[in-house]
């Protein structure tokens, strides 16, 4: 790897030294926030106003609520598999599911 940086990250000479450098870097700082075996796991949506990543289940039915700042985790089963979650501009959840859109106040 080159001595020049960028920032803190080095700049990679080739493919593969950019690649260690991601991975070392990721290794050094991720962890499991939430354990939750979701069968299909999809959409995550951050919420500012709530400080909460909402995401779906969709093989399991279910939208999920994450804080991480608290570590609380909540869930509902939805009516029917529900492919992915969005937020209205007034805070709601809107709700995709097949071929509707449902809003969750």
């Amino acid at each position: 790897m080159s001595s020049e940086s960028c920032g803190t990250h080095a700049v990679a000479d080739t493919p593969d030294d950019l690649r260690k450098s991601i991975v070392m870097h990721r290794a050094d700082t991720a962890h499991v926030a939430l354990e939750l075996r979701a069968q299909l796991g999809e959409g995550p949506v951050w919420d500012d106003r709530r400080g909460a990543l909402f995401f779906v289940d969709i093989d399991g039915s279910a939208v999920h609520e994450f804080a991480p700042s608290g570590g609380t985790h909540r869930s509902w089963t939805a009516p029917a598999p529900t492919s992915a979650v969005a937020l209205t501009e007034a805070g709601d959840l809107l709700l995709a599911q097949g071929h509707n859109l449902l809003i969750q106040l």
